[in-house]
């Protein structure tokens, strides 16, 4: 569209801005990804600059892996992040809204089990009749509300002892 209502200069401003926005952005990704990894998931924070920057080249790497891995379309891809992140974290938000606790290795496990039941249905072609994200998030909600506990009676959800509301007027 606006390359018939545009002068050819404008059209290429428009175009300058598109991309230098995606860049920006997957820019900005690569380095918190690599940021993510060599601050938060190392054991001890890695400050060796040339650490660093190999694990930054790795992420890049492998983000142009998956650019060229095949002839999907950026719609394509937008749903598939969407719903690893959804399957991701979805069954711990139900469960945790039903009243019910999870420890930490549950919790992981129900986190990238739904992400790999996101991926592998996606893997096998079955999104075109089911949407990956129902497989994902549903398995692991029912085996997460499985391997739950309720919350403690007479708990609030922080922990703390709850306190009955004093009555009004008084």
């Amino acid at each position: 569209m606006a390359v018939e209502l545009l002068p050819p200069v404008l059209v290429g401003v428009i175009l300058a801005g598109i991309f230098a926005a995606t860049m920006s952005t997957a820019d900005s990704l690569v380095l918190a990804c690599s940021a993510a990894i060599t601050s938060d998931l190392a054991e001890n924070r890695i400050q060796r600059p040339w650490i660093m920057k190999s694990v930054t080249a790795a992420v890049t790497l492998l983000a142009l892996g998956f650019a060229l891995s095949g002839s999907r379309s950026v719609f394509s891809l937008v749903i598939l992040a969407w719903s690893t992140l959804a399957c991701a974290f979805g069954p711990l938000m139900i469960i945790q809204a039903l009243g019910r606790r999870v420890n930490q290795p549950v919790a992981i496990g129900l986190m990238l089990g739904g992400v790999g039941i996101a991926l592998w249905w996606r893997m096998m072609g079955w999104e075109g009749q089911v949407y990956e994200g129902l497989p994902g998030i549903l398995i692991p909600t029912l085996v997460g509300f499985a391997l739950s506990r309720p919350v403690g009676a007479g708990r609030a959800a922080g922990g703390a002892p709850e306190t009955a509301a004093p009555a009004p007027g008084s």
